[in-house]
């Protein structure tokens, strides 16, 4: 199976397309499927436009055009290993072909295929989804692809400028509002480097002084120590939370293990240890500001955000499905553990939500594997158990979620999971 690039690698290379060649592929396509219509060269396909997703207009026509496809982000022909592959099914926007090399969901390639004029013709697509198939003899996978069109290059090019906003804006540090709860080991030394780097900080001895001024000046940033975000069944925390959900959160910690609780438990952005502030704030700072601020940019774009979720209850996945579609993510479903990996393979997850039968398997844990493979997947546990929870967290799930939580709190977790991908995605 080929390697998926980095996500800034892919939008660097789409915003680089030569926008004139995507409009000659683009009406290359467009005079094809007029062809095959005027001579009856291919055949409506039947298939539901459910089963194909990344095509969603116009007509698509069977057929069968072998060829050869490789990595479209090579740099050099010499480098690129070209693998045999058939274009089965095409329409203007997309096409589903064969190879027996499985290429993941997010890949970028070239086919190349001889058209019904003779000639050579290079098209590029991105691998939306991909399965075994059992269907054609002689090849082991289909793949539904988008076809890169001039908006997919202009979409990665504003998201590019996008990020350098948002850091330009970062850069600016007395324009950055900080709340800081001085209290607890390592406050001093916290709000001494903020001074240093001139942000533009307000330190509060309570908990209710710092709800108050987020009140009056929503602040881009709370910096607040473990002791008292675990105070109070954390109620202050969430409140925080729900009235500056634009805020950015950075809990300081005495250990590691206190570190995960308030990350993972209650929603924390960043942590850094007590005893490492110099050497982990400021990339704390840095990481947690820049997923809040591109967050906040792109919350009308979780449409484009896949959620597998993944349970042995059909009950609770319809209930989180439900929610989940009325918040806009894309919705997956896996019962049992074997369709989940399936899933995961052959689609591109950017956040799992699963119960923890779902992550063991054979008596070992399989979390550490599904972060190795998918290093920009989130991975949410759902449980009530406290003992349960915490073991989970030591082997490396991102978040925890109970089964019970309530809308808003589930809300809340699919917030900051999504945070968590953006990090992942964009943040160096």
């Amino acid at each position: 199976m080929s390697t998926m690039p980095q996500m800034k690698d892919v939008k660097r290379f789409l915003a680089g397309l030569n926008r004139n060649e995507l409009a000659e592929i683009r009406e290359y396509v467009d005079a094809l499927l007029k062809e095959l219509r005027a001579n009856n060269r291919g055949e409506p396909s039947k298939r539901p436009h459910v089963a194909m997703p990344e095509r969603r207009q116009g007509d698509r026509y069977e057929l069968d055009f072998p060829g050869k496809c490789w990595n479209a982000m090579c740099e050099s022909d010499a480098d690129r290993d070209e693998v045999p592959m058939s274009i089965i099914d095409i329409s203007h926007t997309g096409c589903r072909l064969l190879s027996n090399e499985l290429f993941p969901p997010g890949a970028l390639l070239v086919l190349e295929f001889c058209a019904p004029s003779g000639e050579n013709k290079r098209i590029i697509v991105e691998v939306a989804r991909a399965q075994e198939t059992g269907e054609f003899e002689g090849w082991r996978y289909e793949m539904g692809c988008r076809t890169v069109a001039e908006g997919q290059a202009d979409q990665a090019e504003e998201d590019i400028a996008r990020q350098k906003s948002v850091r330009k804006q970062l850069a600016h540090h007395p324009g950055i509002r900080v709340l800081l709860l001085a209290k607890g080991p390592g406050s001093v030394r916290v709000e001494k480097w903020l001074k240093a780097e001139k942000y533009n900080i307000e330190a509060v001895s309570t908990p209710d002084e710092l709800l108050s001024g987020a009140e009056s000046r929503p602040p881009h940033l709370l910096v607040a120590p473990f002791a008292d975000v675990q105070k109070g069944k954390n109620k202050w925390f969430r409140r925080f939370l729900q009235d500056a959900s634009d805020a950015a959160t950075i809990v300081v910690a005495p250990n590691a293990k206190e570190g995960k609780r308030a990350r993972l438990l209650h929603g924390a952005d960043e942590v850094v240890l007590a005893s490492k502030i110099e050497t982990e704030i400021p990339l704390a700072v840095e990481r947690a500001l820049l997923a809040r601020f591109l967050c906040k940019e792109q919350k009308m774009k979780k449409f484009s955000v896949k959620v597998l979720v993944a349970g042995p209850e059909e009950k609770q996945l319809r209930r989180l499905e439900t929610l989940l579609l009325q918040e806009d993510y894309l919705i997956v479903k896996s019962l049992t553990q074997e369709d989940m990996f399936r899933q995961l393979v052959f689609q591109k997850i950017d956040i799992l939500i699963a119960d923890p039968s779902m992550l063991e398997r054979d008596g070992e844990d399989q979390i550490p594997f599904i972060h190795e493979s998918e290093p920009q997947l989130v991975v949410v546990a759902e449980t009530a158990v406290p003992r349960t929870a915490q073991s989970l967290l030591d082997v490396g799930v991102d978040l925890v979620l109970s089964p019970t939580a309530s809308r808003n709190e589930l809300l809340e977790r699919l917030e900051q999971a999504y945070r968590v991908h953006l990090r992942r995605t964009f943040v160096k």
